[in-house]
């Protein structure tokens, strides 16, 4: 890559490029993108800068494949950016939106509504962590509050479109604990509300409290929530649950669970239908260069093929022909000596083992 980076943001683009911006460089946080183009193997820097530095920030492919980056930390993780800015891949441009966010956010999600505005929900100012939400119309380049929030505050969570185009809100870190419960975006009625509109309660409950776990949208409608770190942040640790949302129950089922207790890990799902888990962290603060694949059909778990460099903190992308990349993350267990890295891997449809590029 042309810059180690880490907690960077990572997005496939209509013509195949996969795109990343931003993330961690040994120098501190990065104002810097880059392509990969999958066709030449080759990584190039784009040449115009973005608008912030950012970490932490999302990255959102909108319906005229332009790509959205909201918010994130700047610097230290006191500092978090309530401005976005827009990638044009005609030019190559970002171009500041004009309209800032009514809070400065990091660690939230940024999901794609079926009407092509994007739902920002939850994150953290440093300090806090905020049960609201907002959505930006790329039509008027503004944000508009929702009314409702959630009633928890969370951030490091996953949010995850469901058939009906509603968003499953799961997890999380509330601040102090994570969240064992998850809760529902409706984008016709603008609330936030359990699966099942009749309890009076606003939250579904899950299996396990879990934050910078991954949720994976199976073809059946059904959601694969696996890993995480679990508990207080103080007392809490990475586990190895796996629990599955029903759409047609509305329920979360526990399921077998990992081989190795891992957070901040990646998931994608495989042409079969099974879910490769990819990386992160075990309780030991080992890196993990293993991966492991769920079957949701028999709720089996084996093992996967092995990356090149142990990672954490890093982004894996599908690409169209059936292969995986995953780029930079973590190589260092140390909070206050990171290591980003600047290699990045593929794995193409059943290989026995990862491909490195640069290949050594």
């Amino acid at each position: 890559m042309t810059r180690p980076r880490l907690s960077h943001a990572q997005i496939l683009l209509n013509d195949g490029r996969i795109l990343m911006t931003g993330g961690v460089g040994y120098g501190g946080p990065l104002d810097r993108a880059e392509l990969f183009d999958p066709e030449t193997g080759l990584f190039r820097a784009v040449e115009n800068k973005m608008r912030k530095r950012r970490f932490g920030h999302t990255a959102t492919l909108l319906d005229d494949g332009r790509v959205l980056l909201v918010g994130g930390y700047e610097e230290g993780l006191l500092e978090t950016l309530d401005s976005a800015e827009i990638f044009d891949p005609a030019d190559e441009t970002f171009t500041r939106v004009g309209s800032e966010m009514n809070f400065g956010r990091a660690l939230h999600t940024a999901t794609l509504l079926a009407d092509g505005r994007v739902l920002v929900v939850g994150g953290t100012d440093g300090s806090n962590a905020f049960d609201t939400a907002e959505i930006f119309d790329p039509e008027t380049n503004s944000y508009s509050l929702v009314e409702d929030a959630m009633g928890i505050g969370r951030f490091a969570h996953t949010a995850t479109r469901i058939p009906d185009g509603r968003i499953c809100v799961a997890g999380g870190l509330d601040g102090e604990r994570t969240v064992p419960s998850a809760t529902f975006f409706d984008p016709e009625s603008g609330d936030f509300g359990r699966f099942d509109p009749t309890p009076e309660d606003e939250e579904e409950p899950m299996a396990l409290g879990r934050m910078s776990h991954t949720a994976t949208a199976l073809p059946d409608g059904r959601i694969v929530f696996a890993g995480g770190f679990s508990g207080t942040q103080e007392g809490g640790e990475p586990t190895t649950s796996i629990e599955i949302f029903d759409f047609d129950t509305g329920t979360f089922d526990e399921a077998a669970g990992l081989t190795t207790p891992r957070s901040g890990q990646e998931s994608v799902l495989l042409d079969d239908g099974r879910v490769l888990i990819v990386g992160g962290i075990d309780p030991q603060l080992t890196i993990l260069s293993s991966t492991e694949i769920f079957d949701p059909d028999d709720l089996s778990v084996s093992a996967g093929p092995a990356m090149n460099i142990a990672r954490t903190v890093a982004r894996v992308t599908p690409l169209p022909s059936g292969s995986f990349f995953v780029s930079g993350g973590n190589g260092s267990a140390d909070f206050f000596l990171p290591s980003p890295l600047s290699t990045a891997e593929i794995l193409t449809p059943d290989a026995a083992a990862w491909a490195l590029f640069p290949p050594r």
